[in-house]
């Protein structure tokens, strides 16, 4: 029996399957259970019958199939054993097939990402994270050989692990240029909700393990992103894109030492997004003017005739009876007063 045979044999049966899994809702369990069971143990008789004529890549796109529909289905009685898994790992490590050894490693993070969700053992999320942290470490490698190829592969997998980690509060073992990329792959092909959620997700993730510097690196990429959905007049959430500021700023403040730049550099994007946006109502945005824009002349020590200093007292001015905006029209009519003295 030759390879060309073996793939046709292959092929046929692999087609059947697909048409059973794709009348999935007319089977019983019993009836799919004993799909995937044959599936699963067509790679193996191939194996048996073909002496080696199966290549060492045939296996691995076999086995990325498999595993895929095991995914996809969550039938994970018949996951292929380990130790064959690793053999391919090994063979498309060495031989650079990047793609699919990042499929593989996906498909392996979702399966156990799921069994996690099922059951508290602990050998399931790890799994999850292990294969996490390698599809995405591998995704990078192809998006920085094609950006625009797998931009939003590896927004979409990015996405996947914030909502593993979310999940398990586990630390994050992912180096963080590669979340920044795939922030940056978003951007660059205009997909800005999905760099919103890769942004936000990843802030808030290391906000609750407590890894602050992180989380204001992230965040920072959070409000650049909220500023591109304001200024193209992209759907958003104003009250959202305000208080993702006003956390950012709250974040440097848990620090010792001087941060004025950086606190008043998020309360001016606060600022901005209540004077740019034409979302909520006018009392809420003027609200927000004043208050975001005196915080930010407070941290920078700007005068009262500053151009900030200006749009804080104009809007505070026209919401006179919120208690915060008659506190800074007061303060503000105070100092000019000294001044003119």
């Amino acid at each position: 029996m030759n390879k060309d045979r073996l793939n046709n044999a292959f092929d046929i049966i692999t087609n059947e399957i697909k048409e059973d899994l794709e009348i999935i809702n007319k089977k019983s369990n019993e009836e799919l259970d004993e799909t995937l069971k044959n599936y699963s143990e067509v790679m193996s008789k191939l194996n048996e019958v073909s002496n080696g004529e199966l290549s060492m890549l045939d296996k691995s796109n076999k086995l990325n199939e498999l595993l895929l529909k095991i995914s996809d289905d969550k039938n994970y009685a018949f996951m292929p054993d380990l130790a064959e898994i690793n053999k391919c790992i090994k063979y498309l490590k060495e031989n650079n097939y990047t793609e699919m050894l990042t499929s593989i490693y996906y498909n392996l993070a979702s399966i156990y990402d799921d069994i996690g969700k099922e059951n508290t053992a602990n050998y399931a999320d790890n799994s999850a994270a292990y294969y996490y942290t390698l599809a995405i470490e591998k995704m990078a490698e192809l998006v920085k050989s094609n950006m625009k190829l797998y931009c939003e592969s590896f927004g979409t997998l990015l996405c996947s692990a914030t909502v593993f980690f979310d999940r398990t509060k586990r630390k994050v073992n992912i180096d963080i240029d590669y979340i920044k990329l795939g922030w940056e792959s978003a951007i660059n092909f205009n997909n800005y909700e999905l760099a919103y959620v890769i942004s936000r997700n990843f802030s808030i993730i290391f906000d609750n393990l407590n890894e602050l510097e992180k989380s204001q690196e992230i965040g920072w990429l959070l409000l650049k992103t909220g500023k591109e959905k304001v200024d193209k007049n992209l759907d958003y959430n104003l009250k959202e894109l305000i208080g993702n500021a006003q956390g950012q700023s709250n974040s440097f403040r848990k620090f010792q030492g001087n941060y004025n730049k950086q606190i008043a550099e998020a309360y001016f994007y606060a600022g901005y997004f209540a004077e740019c946006s034409d979302k909520e109502s006018s009392n809420y945005r003027n609200k927000q003017i004043a208050l975001n824009y005196y915080w930010y002349c407070c941290f920078t020590k700007a005068r009262v005739d500053s151009e900030y200093a200006k749009k804080a007292y104009s809007a505070a001015l026209k919401v006179p009876f919120d208690k915060d905006c008659r506190e800074i029209i007061k303060e503000i009519r105070n100092i000019k007063k000294a001044n003119r003295k």
